[in-house]
């Protein structure tokens, strides 16, 4: 567990934004945590541009993110650790499709909505490479600019080795989407964080996800061999990460759920839960 010192400045967290795994979510909770002119996303663009020799302003930031992988090395020369989320890909590479299917401004966009193409046509057309095959496995492997230059079905098993060595070397606190409460509590433990209390924002249609085909699951896995090994790795190092911290972790997950709840479905019962709780059982669960 990372343990920061309080006294001296603490690192940037860098958050590794792997498409569709609640990032959108995870990021407004930092802007809350260290405050919106503390949180910086980055795109590719950037750290080009970032990269230049220059006085590096990015220390100014406590939290960057974007959806790149260990480039983020270039810009920051302050010490820094790295976080991310992981989603099986039988969830995620449908929320890719719905999102482009209903995103105007997406890149692939007019050719999913023009062609009319079906999430089966989408995978086995290559539309969006470096999301569909292999996403996690291309941003986590660390080779620079991976996501866009291994072709489609080139993804090999020395990038997937290369991925689960960063996961237990370089990725502090590794998070579940499926667990996203969980992983809520984990790095609330693990960065010094206040209660991440939360509303989900920029979620696709859960039904489609529901409604994928045992051909188009069969399908997802055959193009994500790599990303479902990958992913399976990292509910290892997840619930190992999370059985250490202690006995009471599961408990202080339901006790978060359940004002979580409450806050999102009746904020008036939320604040007179707050004025009552006892702030010696909110200690003891860590979560005040």
């Amino acid at each position: 567990m990372i343990k920061f010192n309080k006294i001296q400045p603490a690192p940037t967290i860098v958050f590794i934004h792997i498409p569709r795994t609640g990032g959108t979510t995870f990021h407004e909770l930092a802007a809350k945590q260290y405050g919106r002119e503390q949180v910086r996303q980055f795109t590719r663009a950037d750290i080009e541009a970032w990269a230049q020799p220059r006085d590096n302003c990015a220390a100014q930031w406590r939290f960057v993110s974007g959806h790149i992988g260990f480039e983020f090395d270039r810009i920051i020369t302050q010490p820094h650790v790295y976080i991310t989320f992981l989603r099986n890909p039988v969830t995620r590479i449908p929320s890719v499709y719905e999102y482009i299917r209903t995103n105007p401004a997406h890149t692939h966009h007019a050719t999913v909505t023009s062609q009319n193409l079906s999430l089966q046509e989408f995978i086995e057309r290559g539309v969006s490479v470096a999301n569909i095959d292999n996403g996690m496995t291309r941003l986590l492997c660390g080779l620079p600019n991976s996501a866009r230059e291994v072709g489609f079905g080139e993804c090999t098993r020395e990038m997937l080795e290369a991925a689960k060595k960063n996961l237990r070397q370089r990725i502090a606190v590794v998070g579940l989407t499926e667990d996203f409460d969980a992983s809520l509590v984990l790095m609330r433990r693990c960065l010094d964080w206040s209660s991440p209390l939360y509303k989900r924002m920029n979620s696709t249609n859960t039904s489609l996800a529901k409604a994928v085909t045992p051909v188009e699951v069969r399908l997802i896995e055959k193009y994500n061999v790599l990303d479902c090994e990958l992913y399976a790795y990292a509910r290892t190092l997840f619930h190992r990460q999370a059985s250490r911290l202690d006995p009471l972790f599961r408990l202080r997950v339901g006790y978060f759920q359940y004002k979580n709840r409450v806050r999102t479905q009746n904020p008036k019962a939320f604040m007179r839960l707050r004025r009552f709780e006892s702030k010696r059982i909110a200690r003891w669960l860590d979560l005040t």
